[in-house]
């Protein structure tokens, strides 16, 4: 029996070792031929990370939606708007992470159109920024989910989840 449980963890781990770009993600396939808006949703990502990179809090809070609800893994339960810019900005409107982002590593997933209006992307976002105690930086992984939304505004994310992932953290040591 003990043999027949290490075969197949040996195979497994052998096939998760020769994934490659372009294979497939635990059972979603990952796309190479996106739709316009697929291309544009993304292109959404790259600013609302390059947003908390420069502090500009009138861009990031500009991607939200008017009636967005998500779940920050950082959050005990679903946050608003408000929620999400109470956690951007002091009184004065300036940025107020504590910890300033130097760089970031964003890997999409998934990223899938549905109907005109609506892109789901999902994806691995790694992160490393300043501010320990200690003065090291501070490595961090994330799964991210955004759901946008098209508006005559542009794009707008209108639902999001997000969870710290310790597996890709380890991995980026």
């Amino acid at each position: 029996m003990k043999t027949t449980v290490l075969a197949i963890a040996l195979l497994f781990a052998g096939a998760v070792q020769r994934q490659k770009p372009g294979d497939s993600v635990g059972s979603v396939p990952i796309r190479q031929d996106r739709t316009a808006a697929e291309r544009e949703a993304w292109d959404q990502e790259e600013v609302y990370w390059e947003s908390i990179k420069t502090a500009n809090v009138t861009r990031f809070m500009n991607l939200w939606d008017e009636r967005f609800v998500g779940w920050p893994y950082f959050e005990t339960a679903p946050v608003d708007k408000e929620g999400i810019r109470e956690q951007v900005t002091e009184q004065n409107g300036r940025w107020s992470m504590s910890e300033r982002l130097l760089d970031y590593k964003l890997e999409p997933l998934s990223v899938r159109q549905y109907g005109n209006d609506i892109v789901i992307v999902m994806y691995r976002a790694r992160s490393r920024r300043a501010g320990s105690k200690d003065g090291a930086d501070v490595m961090s992984a994330y799964r991210m989910t955004h759901t946008w939304m098209k508006t005559d505004q542009g794009w707008r994310i209108i639902g999001g989840m997000s969870l710290l992932d310790e597996d890709a953290k380890q991995a980026t040591r």
